[in-house]
């Protein structure tokens, strides 16, 4: 399989976030990719898991054991700090 990735410079519509948690091996890939779609939507937007239904293809099941999987692992951090 031969892909090609190239870089854009953006000025607006993208979102910059920390690489810290798409290098942690505790997160699965579905967990990382979770985060990061929360990471770009703006502060105020309110988190439903009918509405991470609505822009994915995962069922509520899904999403709902993603969440759990990220707040384990934020309580880990937390409580390592």
């Amino acid at each position: 399989m031969n892909t090609t990735f190239e870089r854009e410079i953006k000025n607006q519509n993208y979102t910059v976030m920390s690489n810290y948690h798409l290098h942690d091996k505790n997160l699965s890939l579905k967990a990382k990719g979770l985060l990061s779609q929360l990471l770009s939507y703006s502060p105020n937007w309110t988190l439903t898991i009918k509405g991470l239904c609505a822009v994915s293809k995962e069922q509520e099941k899904s999403i709902t054991n993603t969440i759990k999987e990220l707040e384990q692992q934020i309580v880990k951090i937390v409580s390592m700090g």
